[in-house]
This record gives C-alpha cells, sequence and structure tokens, in this order.
C-alpha cells in the first residue's frame, strides 16, 4: 500500500501541469445579468455566475475553469471590493487540474 502511495505521489509531482496568472484590473458588465468581462493581463477572461455551468473561462485560448455557485459570487464580490478600493486582483488559473487561488495585486503579479 505504501508503494502504491510513494508511486501515485511521484507521478502526480511529475506532471507537467501549470498555473497561468492574470492580473485583472478591469470588470464590465455584458448584456446578460450574472456575466461579466474581465480585463486581464495578458488575456481576456469571462466570469459567468448565471449560466448552467458556473465558471471562468479564457476568450483568447477558450479553456474553462468550473465553478461552485459559491465559489463564482465568492470572486466577484472579493474582485468588486478590489476594484472600488482602486486595487488589481491576481488570478491564478490551473485549467489542467481545476484549480485556482487570488489575492490583491500589490505589486504586480508574480
Amino acid at each position: 500500500m505504501i508503494k502504491i502511495f510513494i508511486t501515485l505521489f511521484c507521478i502526480s509531482t511529475w506532471t507537467q501541469s501549470y498555473a497561468q496568472q492574470f492580473q485583472v484590473y478591469d470588470m464590465e458588465l455584458t448584456s446578460r445579468e450574472g456575466v461579466f468581462d474581465l480585463s486581464a493581463n495578458p488575456d481576456q477572461l469571462r466570469l459567468d455566475c448565471d449560466s448552467f455551468l458556473h465558471g471562468i473561462s479564457n476568450s483568447s485560448t477558450g479553456e474553462f475553469l468550473s465553478l461552485s455557485e459559491r465559489e463564482c459570487y465568492e470572486l466577484f464580490f472579493t474582485l468588486k471590493d478590489y476594484l472600488n478600493e482602486s486595487e488589481q486582483m491576481c488570478l491564478a488559473i490551473d485549467f489542467e487540474t481545476k484549480q485556482f487561488d487570488y489575492w490583491k495585486a500589490y505589486e504586480g503579479c508574480l
């Protein structure tokens, strides 16, 4: 059992998955309620908290990260608060492993 665990651990650390980082500096309403275009470097993102599948999509690559309803609205309200404070958000998304994280961009994103 321990050998299986160690093997799976090693395989998971050898994968080439990486998180893409985006610096979000603006959020605009779209024609649909609950759907927002995020102006970010280096790509344009769309936050969709209205459709059957909530999530973030990268307009340039077509990649999509599914979010729960709670995650989607938490991300929306946090971003709204940051932008109201004239701050920007760093958003790290790993579309392959379906994970994301965000933080306030004090000095830009790493």
